[in-house]
């Protein structure tokens, strides 16, 4: 029997939000590592390079990967087309970065990064051999597959390789092979598992059809790409790049975690919501739960990080890093902000508005280079600050649009927020009130993390059990279960 939508929809839940924790685990045990191994030079210049090769990757495919996932109806030629249009952008791009890579350099004042980001632009044409096969896997939620190509690529790329070179004195490189690693064993194992979509053809209707989307959204991807890079962008031109790596690994640290979750919304709805566009009803609810079960989740996991932010830095970066924990402390309290963005953009997408979104994605960015801009001009931490503010403000413009869609109202919306900020208030008080009569946890890192840990944690728990009173959450476990 054909399993439903609804019911590929939940298992997708369950291994996408496997390999979202297990990449989470893995990342952390490399990011740990390799912060006691390389410096916040090579860090920064590793970041530059990151910054531009992501930038590129946004033209890669045009969109054509999403396109795959989000069209109602796909054939041969579609598929062919995709693949087709993908590998020669790629290669295109691939080799404008050789070509460019001095004048980049020059934009950063730091010739350093030259060789690093001619070498990891191969994964650029990487990529483009991908995009339409991870379209067609997540178009069929077959999610269990990408489990196992994200985790084991990245384990054997920027795990074993990353931490291998870097204890060999690579420096830099120890990074670029990792990530290089990382793309090739991807690469290989989505041709293994998706062979059908790698195949060359070329139908002028497909590509009309296929970059109508696709445009639209690339658009929208491309002030995205500055919104989320701008600071870093105005750090590594105006600040010495020993700066940036610091602030780049911090920044990671906060934004990872509401990046994962970002993901695995994005991932597991766009496709589903994309094929209920004509029901707002169905949609208007998803949104208005995620949104109440992220708050009661993120406001309490924003106040324990802020709350925890120099120990947080000491146990994954070290003590090297220390003095940049008040970066951790601004950025952790916009966690929740930051996921429920990526909440409405999958929602806008999915209802074809990725114009209006790119739009809203312009205003975004353009204040995130201003903040950074006049951040710079102070500290680094003033940065952080501003950004956090800028982060709130996207907030607000994101559910104008999602109210537009879907007639969503005011009251509804905002009721979603109060008993998450109602748990998070209080598990900062009563941490507060423990490490008063305790001397800070003994100035113990570990107790603080684990002791602060468990009193949000049994919040958390408390209020989804006893005081849910929408009844969302046990809603969906039982969904998650298979329960009727």
């Amino acid at each position: 029997m054909t399993k439903t939508l609804t019911a590929k929809t939940f298992n997708g839940l369950f291994w996408i939000t496997t390999m979202k924790l297990l990449n989470a685990f893995f990342q952390l045990v490399v990011l740990s590592t390799l912060s006691r191994l390389l410096t916040p030079n090579e860090f920064g210049i590793m970041s530059i390079a990151l910054i531009i090769l992501s930038f590129v990757d946004i033209f890669n495919d045009v969109g054509f990967g999403p396109a795959i996932t989000q069209k109602n109806e796909i054939n041969d030629s579609d598929i062919e087309t995709s693949f087709t249009s993908s590998i020669f952008l790629g290669l295109f791009l691939f080799i404008s970065l050789q070509f460019s890579a001095s004048l980049i350099a020059d934009f950063f004042k730091n010739q350093e990064i030259i060789p690093v980001l001619k070498s990891i632009a191969f994964t650029i044409f990487l990529t483009s051999i991908s995009a339409t096969a991870k379209g067609l896997l997540y178009r069929r939620l077959e999610l269990k597959t990408l489990t196992i190509i994200t985790v084991l690529s990245y384990i054997i790329g920027n795990g074993c390789v990353s931490i291998s070179l870097a204890l060999n004195g690579f420096g830099v490189w120890a990074l670029v092979w990792g990530v290089l690693c990382q793309n090739i064993i991807s690469t290989f194992l989505l041709i293994y598992y998706e062979r059908k979509a790698f195949k060359f053809g070329w139908n002028k209707l497909s590509f009309h059809e296929l970059i109508g989307f696709g445009s639209g959204y690339t658009l929208g991807r491309i002030f995205t790409h500055v919104a989320n890079q701008g600071d870093k962008i105005i750090i590594g031109r105006f600040c010495d790049i020993a700066t940036l790596g610091l602030y780049e690994r911090c920044f990671q640290i906060v934004r990872y975690t509401s990046g994962l979750m970002g993901e695995i919304i994005d991932k597991l709805l766009f496709s589903p919501i994309a094929r209920k566009q004509k029901d707002l009803n169905i949609i208007r609810r998803v949104f208005l739960d995620i949104t109440y079960v992220l708050a009661i989740v993120l406001f309490p996991l924003g106040f324990y990080m802020s709350q925890n932010a120099k120990y947080i830095v000491k146990f994954i970066l070290g003590e090297k890093w220390l003095s940049s924990s008040s970066i951790v402390v601004a950025m952790s309290l916009t966690i929740f902000f930051w996921v429920t963005t990526k909440l409405g953009n999958t929602v806008a997408k999915s209802l074809g508005a990725v114009y209006e979104r790119a739009i809203r994605n312009f205003v975004y960015a353009v204040l995130v280079v201003l903040a950074s801009y006049l951040g710079v001009r102070h500290n680094i931490i003033v940065v952080a600050y501003l950004i956090s503010i800028v982060v709130v403000v996207n907030y607000v413009f994101s559910y104008i649009q999602i109210k537009k869609l879907t007639t969503l109202k005011n009251w509804n919306f905002i009721e979603t927020h109060i008993l998450g900020l109602i748990v998070a208030a209080l598990g900062y008080l009563i941490t507060y009130w423990f490490r008063r009569i305790t001397g800070d946890f003994y100035n113990n890192t570990y107790i603080n993390l684990i002791g602060s840990g468990m009193i949000y944690s049994i919040l958390v728990f408390i209020t989804a059990y006893q005081f849910d009173y929408k009844g969302v959450f046990i809603y969906y476990f039982t969904k998650i279960i298979g329960k009727k």
